[in-house]
């Protein structure tokens, strides 16, 4: 019974979190890095190369691309993906089944894949337990 309760709280919680997952523009305040500059007193006679001088960001730090933003949002559709699951979740509960059913397996694999698929499997562990994400298997 405890670990239904967690599953339904992981499973909202999940459906809560990934609906702002790409609503805050954070990279759009970021300020670009100044271009480098050369000394006033000697001036520079071999090429700046300008790829060698820009930051290499890990994949997940990188924004969204549109088509990125449109499958996340598509994932965690309210009407085909997270009602269904809700109420597969309560009709499972009453009939005393505290696992996952296929409904809430496709909806949180299909989070994970359209909103976290930039970060490590480190992290796609901590959104989607390999115990859940082994029981789910049955169901793909």
């Amino acid at each position: 019974m405890k670990n239904s309760g967690l599953m339904l709280v992981f499973v909202v919680c999940l459906a809560l979190c990934t609906q702002d997952a790409y609503s805050l523009p954070w990279w759009k305040r970021l300020k670009p890095a100044p271009p480098p500059t050369e000394s006033a007193g000697a001036p520079s006679s071999a090429p700046i190369d300008q790829s060698s001088s820009k930051p290499h960001l890990p994949k997940w730090l990188h924004p969204p691309t549109a088509d990125e933003i449109a499958r996340c949002e598509s994932a965690h559709d309210f009407n085909t993906k997270w009602k269904p699951c809700l109420d597969e979740s309560l009709q499972q509960r009453r009939s005393g089944i505290f696992t996952p059913g296929p409904v809430c397996c496709d909806f949180v694999a299909g989070v994970v894949e359209g909103c976290y698929s930039k970060f490590s499997p480190q992290i796609q562990d901590l959104i989607y337990p390999p115990l859940v994400k082994e029981h789910c298997s049955q169901y793909h």
